[in-house]
């Protein structure tokens, strides 16, 4: 019986789906006493509460959000926030002269622009810059993203730039010809076939250390 009828807009805090007397106290929670068959209602709680047991033993986040309206991430997500946190080295400085790699996205009015940059012999990584349209009248400032470029090129020798190639074709064109089309490429982040394995390579990273 697919648990389909009014829900509350959340379980109650503290609890676990994981935890057989917990989750009994969300679905309570969560399916209003008018709906239940023990007050004459259509959903049987018991019947519910297997079901979600079952499910809890192979996906314990679709459990929680399919019968418990509860907010948790999903097994299926590309990284792990909670490990990608644990690496970060605030103390770490990238030496002037370092060899990196630089990553762009980003829109030219619809969407935040960023500039990342990666230290070739460490992975370290770090924000060159991050622009919101809605901070600069609607649309992203190109002269203070060229500037952010023209500066990391400066200070660290560059092995490769990637930047996402729509709204941004002709400043790419105009870096190529500055730093070389062999180290400023396109990488358009909607090829399944290239960003799937690079998402892939990334969990890896993280989850390795």
């Amino acid at each position: 019986e697919v648990p389909n009828c009014r829900v509350h807009s959340s379980a109650p805090a503290g609890l676990s789906f994981r935890d057989r007397d917990d989750r009994r106290r969300i679905l309570r929670a969560v399916y209003p006493p008018d709906v239940r068959r023990e007050n004459g209602g259509h959903l049987d709680l018991d019947a519910i509460e297997a079901e979600a047991a079952d499910l809890v033993g192979r996906d314990p986040a679709q459990a929680a959000r399919f019968f418990g309206n509860m907010l948790v991430a999903g097994s299926g997500k590309a990284f792990d926030p909670a490990a990608w946190k644990a690496l970060a080295r605030p103390a770490h400085a990238v030496p002037n002269g370092a060899d990196i790699v630089i990553f762009g996205e980003g829109s030219k009015s619809d969407d935040t622009t960023a500039l990342v940059a990666c230290e070739v012999a460490t992975g370290f990584m770090w924000l060159l810059g991050l622009w919101d349209p809605d901070d600069h009248g609607g649309r992203i400032p190109v002269d203070q993203v060229d500037a952010v470029v023209a500066e990391a090129f400066a200070t660290y020798r560059v092995a490769l730039m990637y930047f996402d190639p729509p709204y941004w074709s002709e400043e790419i064109g105009r870096w190529q010809g500055l730093y070389g089309a062999k180290v400023v490429l396109g990488w358009p982040t909607q090829s399944n076939q290239r960003m799937g394995p690079a998402c892939r390579a990334f969990a890896t990273a993280i989850a390795d250390g």
